[in-house]
């Protein structure tokens, strides 16, 4: 039971920080809608994917890559659009609690597949970084408390 509670934890943890903090670091477009501030997935899908792409250019453009980057680069946003651009599953009010709870240990275990596909492509850009490019890269997506669940 530790182990299904670690995974929730944990993808649930990486998942909104992520989305909060990296996706968020730029505010000159806020994630909030005019009823207040929203998870990604509760964002209608087109205003979500244009805030995607959106904060990948402004980090695309902050980072100033080199041609050579720029195949780790495309691997890397196409990973992050994949992974935040989902639609979050509509529960059914009337299922019972072990079939919401099933429900939910499959969401978290394909939010943790996602974030492993994440975790994989950051890493394979980020060793293509120079050191100043990483730090650029480290300060733009820096989890605040705020953000972060």
């Amino acid at each position: 039971m530790n182990s299904v509670k670690s995974l929730i934890f944990v993808a649930a943890l990486a998942t909104g920080a992520y989305a909060n903090g990296a996706l968020a670091a730029d505010s000159s477009a806020p994630m909030a809608q005019s009823e207040g501030m929203t998870h990604h997935w509760q964002m209608d899908p087109v205003k979500r994917a244009a805030m995607i792409d959106h904060h990948l250019q402004k980090l695309h453009d902050a980072l100033n890559l080199q041609p050579a980057q720029e195949s780790a680069w495309q691997h890397y946003a196409a990973t992050v659009k994949t992974t935040f651009n989902q639609p979050h599953p509509v529960f059914d009010p009337n299922s019972t609690l072990p079939e919401r709870v099933n429900q939910h240990v499959r969401m978290m275990e394909s939010h943790l597949a996602n974030m492993k596909r994440l975790a994989a492509a950051t890493t394979i850009f980020y060793r293509t970084l120079t050191p100043a490019q990483q730090q650029t890269l480290n300060e733009k997506t820096r989890f605040s408390e705020a953000g972060s669940h």
